[in-house]
């Protein structure tokens, strides 16, 4: 009971200082303790009562058969703990029942887990995260389970002495020892049954740094290999103690060959030998949880019998470069799991990556039959991806709209829009030939042949810096004309290609052409200021629809428009992204076309407007 001052007079009046007392309606006491500055510190403690119109000892959440509640204030007045009693004083639990007597030989530190049923002694750092020895007892006073973290993450020696039935596959499993660094399961683990024998040993290896995955053979971007081969390297990788490697190896080779059957007697003998609904959590844990596309994890995942399908796609969709080894593990999760629209929608962008279009449509159509939604978003991606090269104009030509201030015809004169033209046809080129090299041959959607705009072959693209004078002052300007296909993946390359060739259609027309060429004179059409104008407006739509989702110009009463046969306000994200880079460079082109004293379509100051 708080301290409370026996020369007290009963009273419901509450002192700015000093003990207080609270009182039912019948007179029972119904509160007391201290209150300094007029909040309360120390220990408080509320009493229930039968009596009708009864205070409660708190407004809600009081567990069943509470009759006092113990409640401890720092000196600030803030709130740092509560306790309920039952009439005999034994200390209960939110669910009303008593609160079990703390076992001989636990230390003062262990506090009783509700959840969990159990003793635990806990330790965080000043970041709140786990950190320390982390100790479980059970009701009597038996040790459950022994873990070590640091700065949140599982580090350390791990013993867990109960084991429910349903984890592992072999219901004896009562007890698992090992081993974890930086949150990953590695080295021998033991299972042990109730008596404590052992009954299987895991290595689960060590976990591999990121220069043993950059150069890992499991994750090469190399194709060709037998599955032989294949099969030869994932027992080496295995004898190296590099198991989720040597996983990956071993359903490289069963892709090889379209063979599941050999891909899961490898996985169930080589991983931890865990229940179905075990391998599904671990799975799930390493797939949500990894949002940096760390491939250690995922393969570590593997190793410790996460659901191998959904570990694999994973591990395909995080590999950046190489995209071959991608679609085989995407090929391996179908192997195993053909059922599931998921892995066909990661082979599908995987596809895409490799240039083969036809397979990617044949896997969106696949996907549609699950998935209707989705299957249309893929083969929207695929379409603008690689829609042929028309001209923009001729199938979306502007209005004769006029604006204040916007200017019916290019300030920049013939010669400039030439040297414009060859330097959009350079960078064409230059991204036709990365393509090219990448599939082996130029396809049939990669960017033309504009070997004809370029009588003298490729032109130089400039990288320098001016200074712009006007009435705002002077504002220094980057010029950078390059183009470097070093490494992009193949989707960056054909929107860099479709945003070029657009820009170069639309500067041809406004030269007065009506297709690709280099133009001998400027003859702008009668709707050049409209083009510029409808040009801007998109281009803000667009960012809006990224921004907003279009809610700004709902609210302004600005339309949409169509893209690519489809409403920008429909188009997914990507696809939107796409629309806004495509316009961001038109918007360039035109600023540059209007203005005499720029010097080029790609210096810095015509994308920041």
């Amino acid at each position: 009971m708080a301290d409370v001052d026996p020369a007290a007079e009963p009273s419901s009046a509450t002192p700015s200082d000093g003990p207080f007392r609270e009182l039912h309606p019948n007179g029972d006491v119904a509160r007391e303790g201290r209150i300094f500055g007029g909040k309360p510190r120390g220990i408080v403690v509320s009493y229930a009562s039968d009596a009708p119109d009864a205070i409660p000892l708190r407004s809600c959440c009081v567990p069943p058969g509470a009759h006092s509640l113990r409640s401890e204030y720092d000196d600030d007045g803030q709130l740092v703990g509560e306790t309920f009693f039952d009439r005999s004083g034994r200390r209960l639990l939110s669910d009303g029942s008593i609160l079990p007597d703390r076992p001989a030989g636990l230390p003062a530190a262990a506090m009783f887990d509700q959840s969990e049923q159990c003793w635990t002694q806990q330790s965080f750092d000043d970041d709140g995260r786990r950190t320390g020895p982390w100790l479980w007892w059970s009701v009597d006073g038996t040790s459950l389970r022994e873990a070590a973290f640091d700065s949140g993450r599982r580090h350390g020696r791990w013993t867990d002495r109960a084991i429910l039935p349903g984890r592992y596959r072999d219901a004896q499993v009562r007890q698992e020892e090992g081993r974890f660094i930086d949150d990953l399961a590695v080295g021998p683990w033991v299972l042990r049954d109730a008596d404590g024998s052992i009954l299987s040993t895991t290595d689960l290896g060590e976990s591999p740094d990121a220069a043993t995955l950059a150069s890992s053979p499991a994750l090469a971007d190399n194709e060709g290999q037998t599955p032989e081969a294949w099969r030869a390297l994932a027992h080496r990788l295995v004898a190296q103690r590099r198991l989720g490697e040597g996983l990956c190896a071993m359903a490289r080779g069963a892709a090889a060959e379209g063979r599941p059957n050999a891909l899961r007697e490898f996985i169930a003998t080589a991983t931890s030998p865990v229940s179905e609904p075990e391998a599904r959590r671990l799975a799930d844990e390493a797939v949500a949880g990894n949002e940096a596309a760390d491939i250690g994890r995922l393969l570590n995942a593997l190793a410790r019998g996460g659901e191998a399908a959904d570990v694999l796609r994973a591990i395909a969709s995080a590999l950046i470069g190489a995209d071959r080894a991608a679609r085989d593990l995407a090929n391996a999760a179908l192997l195993l799991a053909p059922e599931r629209p998921e892995i066909r929608q990661t082979r599908a962008l995987i596809r895409v990556a490799l240039g083969d279009v036809d397979g990617a449509r044949a896997d969106a159509e696949m996907v549609g039959q699950q998935s209707p939604a989705a299957a249309a978003a893929l083969l929207a991606y695929i379409r603008v991806l690689f829609s042929p090269y028309a001209f923009p104009p001729a199938r979306d030509p502007p209005d004769h709209s006029a604006a204040d201030g916007v200017p019916d015809a290019p300030a920049q004169p013939a010669a400039a829009m030439v040297t414009a033209a060859q330097k959009y046809a350079t960078r064409l080129m230059t991204v036709r030939a990365a393509v090219t090299a990448r599939t082996g041959a130029a396809p049939h959607w990669g960017p033309p042949d504009l070997s004809a705009l370029l009588p003298d072959g490729p032109v130089a693209l400039g990288i320098w810096r001016f200074t712009a004078h006007d009435e705002d002052g002077d504002e220094e300007i980057a010029v950078d004309e390059r183009i470097d296909t070093a490494g992009q993946p193949l989707a960056a390359l054909m929107r860099v290609a479709r945003a070029d060739w657009n820009a170069l259609a639309w500067l041809c027309w406004s030269a007065g052409l009506d297709r690709v060429g280099l133009p001998d004179a400027v003859r702008p059409p009668p709707s050049f200021a409209g083009a510029m104008i409808r040009t801007m407006q998109r281009y803000w739509r667009c960012r809006d629809q990224l921004e907003t989702h279009g809610l700004r110009s709902l609210t302004q009463g600005i339309p949409g428009f169509v893209w690519e046969d489809m409403p920008i306000e429909t188009a997914p994200a990507p696809l939107a992204e796409i629309a806004a880079y495509e316009h961001a460079e038109l918007a360039a082109l035109f600023f540059w076309l209007c203005d005499g004293k720029c010097q080029s379509p790609w210096q810095s100051d015509l994308r920041q407007t």
